[in-house]
């Protein structure tokens, strides 16, 4: 108390109430839960006058108290290895307020303060390198966490942004000018060489998906579009001109909020669609969980749950003081184990391909009749029905394993990397932009084979190594094919897959071509 009222401040009555109610009215907008699903960090006014910033670890429900100042938390983010929360405070709310930004040990180990203006965070590049937009000058800007340096990327007036790791591309839509006026542009700079492309007009607004060479999922004059790495945009397919669609961080599907809440894969199959439990013309907001396989929706102070696999929708907070979870909420599965396996006969599946126009369902419940174990059935629903595991390899904080593709008429095996975040990488669906052209002995090859082309889906896993700094390498071995998937040319490329200490996943490195 005494150091509030050295800053001038008073908190007595009604002032502190409406104090509190415009810092979280202003600054915080959605869960902010950590990378593996595990804890969640928040802000409250639980010890003194100002709110704080702690963590909830989900299992145990234990709380950790990491901020102690006289300021109102404004915004909570977690670096993507887990290690740091950024988070920005206030002491005034409105247009125009200055925000100072710490980073706090998830630990409690440390508390670094970082800048200090009017600016807004807007994601990270690496596990101690974000963006936020500095309003007065105009300007993107990256700080590292580690040194505190400050660097522009950017300068024009700032509308939505993506960023591409895998081809360290940063996907940013706003005007040139700073006058006021002009296009809105959507823009790539590559951070490697810092070089800006201008891609395209009236673009206005782009999320990562990072799904085999659709990049980036866009809205351009309402319509919902894929965004590829050489900048074209192509139809997503979904009938969906609805602005408020929104894209899973890791578990490749949208949501359609509406008069039904619809979810879709990103090849446009209706993975499951829930009658809503909400007044109807209600604004829902849709908030993700990492590695849960459904949704929270808020609207004003209500929050529920939605599962698609099931169509279960529940109330579980009503924003009353004191009040407990009402409904059930999403279980986050475990990390999976050689438990997750299951081999059964396809046929298994039969009917499930066409019993329905949401069949994904139907796997899960035709496993659950068979006896397949709780990780095995938790791993199906995580990717939504559409695969179950048949093989597994612990190879440590990342493991490797095997999956059978659903429904299909024959068995489509794909590798995939689990238990890092995102929760399942795809050896072939991850990819990312792999160019074979740079390989030294790619003119010889291209002379053999004129078209010389990568093949995603026929690769085979050669092995994984430590790197520096304890993050793990799978190596995956892709065919070379002269033009079509069956015209094998007997060579290979070989490919990196990065992940960093945390399970972070960090994009991909040709290695080389053999032959």
């Amino acid at each position: 108390a005494d150091n509030l009222a050295r800053q001038g401040l008073s908190f007595a009555g009604a002032d502190a109430a409406i104090f509190m109610r415009d810092a979280f009215a202003y600054g915080i907008h959605s869960l902010a839960w950590s990378p593996d699903g595990k804890y969640l960090a928040f802000a409250g006014q639980m010890d003194g006058l100002s709110s704080d910033l702690y963590t909830c670890e989900i299992e145990t429900r234990a709380i950790q108290r990491l901020s102690d100042g006289i300021e109102q938390i404004q915004s909570i983010a977690w670096s993507p290895d887990g290690k740091w929360i950024l988070h920005g405070s206030a002491n005034q709310v409105g247009a125009g307020m200055e925000i100072n930004y710490h980073a706090a040990a998830v630990d409690g180990s440390a508390m670094k303060t970082l800048f200090s203006g009017v600016a807004s965070f807007w994601g990270w590049l690496t596990p101690d390198r974000y963006l936020h937009w500095n309003v007065l000058e105009n300007s993107l800007q990256s700080v590292d966490i580690e040194t505190g340096s400050v660097q522009t990327l950017w300068q024009g007036v700032l509308m939505s942004l993506a960023f591409d790791p895998a081809n360290d591309t940063l996907a940013v839509i706003g005007r040139e000018s700073t006058r006021g006026g002009g296009p809105i542009i959507l823009f790539f700079i590559d951070l490697a060489s810092g070089a800006t492309r201008k891609i395209a007009e009236s673009v206005t607004r782009i999320e990562f998906i990072g799904f085999q060479d659709r990049r980036f999922f866009a809205t351009a004059q309402g319509k919902p579009y894929f965004v590829k790495s050489d900048g074209s945009l192509v139809e997503t397919g979904l009938d969906e001109p609805n602005p408020q669609i929104s894209v899973s961080p890791g578990l490749r599907m949208v949501v359609v909020p509406g008069d039904s809440l619809r979810a879709y894969s990103w090849d446009n199959e209706l993975i499951g669609e829930i009658d809503p439990a909400w007044p109807a013309g209600s604004e829902a907001r849709i908030l993700w969980q990492p590695g849960a396989p459904g949704v929270f929706i808020a609207l004003e102070s209500d929050l529920y749950a939605a599962d698609f696999i099931n169509g279960k929708v529940s109330l579980i907070d009503d924003g009353a003081p004191g009040s407990r979870i009402l409904g059930d909420t999403i279980s986050i599965p475990a990390d999976f184990g050689a438990e997750a396996v299951w081999d059964t006969p396809q046929d298994e599946f039969a009917d499930c391909a066409f019993a329905s126009d949401t069949p994904l369902g139907c796997v899960v419940a035709v496993m659950q009749a068979a006896g397949a174990s709780r990780q095995a059935v938790d791993f199906t629903r995580l990717v939504y029905g559409h695969a179950y595991l048949e093989s597994f390899l612990e190879t440590g904080k990342v493991d490797v394993a095997r999956m059978v593709v659903l429904p299909r008429p024959n068995d489509i095996l794909q590798y995939v990397m689990v238990n890092g975040a995102p929760r399942v990488v795809y050896a072939a669906d991850d990819l990312g932009q792999v160019d074979i052209t740079q390989a030294p002995n790619y003119p010889a090859l291209l002379k053999k084979y004129p078209g010389l082309t990568l093949w995603e889906s026929l690769n085979l896993f050669e092995g994984v190594e430590q790197l520096p700094g304890g993050g793990q390498r799978f190596i995956f071995r892709y065919d070379l094919v002269d033009g079509c998937h069956i015209c094998r040319t007997g060579a290979s490329a070989f490919v990196a897959f990065d992940f960093d200490r945390a399970g972070q996943f960090l994009g991909t490195t040709l290695l080389y071509l053999k032959e």
